[in-house]
């Protein structure tokens, strides 16, 4: 599962890497600059709730040992 959110970040700056090379408006715009936000959003979230579960579980582990 990391993995494809790994490659969806990448996929999300490369999109946005592209727009911004062509000059599109639309990267500017702000439904998009909303959504972009979003999506990083998640990402982060998704990542700091992972590391959260991981340290409870060493720490459940540790006291357990």
């Amino acid at each position: 599962m990391p993995f494809f959110v790994i490659m969806a970040i990448f996929f999300t700056k490369y999109v946005f890497a592209v727009m911004n090379a062509l000059d599109s408006n639309t990267a500017t715009g702000s439904p998009f600059v909303a959504v972009l936000s979003l999506a990083y959003g998640c990402f982060s979230g998704y990542f700091s709730s992972r590391a959260v579960n991981l340290l409870s579980k060493s720490r459940i582990a540790s006291v357990a040992a």
